[in-house]
């Protein structure tokens, strides 16, 4: 664990030339050929994922809205569902 925090805090204080370590990753990194590279590594990677996402979840989960909330809540509060006319009738013993 050390050295990880003394390679970090050399990365951002050690002077290499005119830069530090950050300084030169964060120069190399707003190059058009760092960010064709990463573009190019998202659209190859961000499908891959959308697929194993849809591979674990199955299919598409929404989450509540406060619409459905509130339908949730009004459903509950109204009791519970009023039977039916065959139930009616299955409760009394009729045919």
């Amino acid at each position: 664990m050390g050295m990880l925090v003394a390679g970090l805090w050399c990365s951002f204080q050690v002077p290499l030339g005119k830069y530090t370590f950050a300084e030169h990753m964060d120069r190399i990194g707003r190059t058009p050929e760092a960010e064709a590279l990463l573009h190019g590594t998202r659209s190859v990677v961000s499908p891959m994922l959308e697929e194993a996402t849809h591979r674990l979840l199955g299919e598409y989960i929404e989450a509540p809205t406060a619409e459905m909330l509130e339908e949730q809540r009004t459903r509950r509060r109204a009791g519970p569902p009023k039977p039916t006319e065959l139930a009616k009738h299955l409760q009394r013993g009729e045919p």
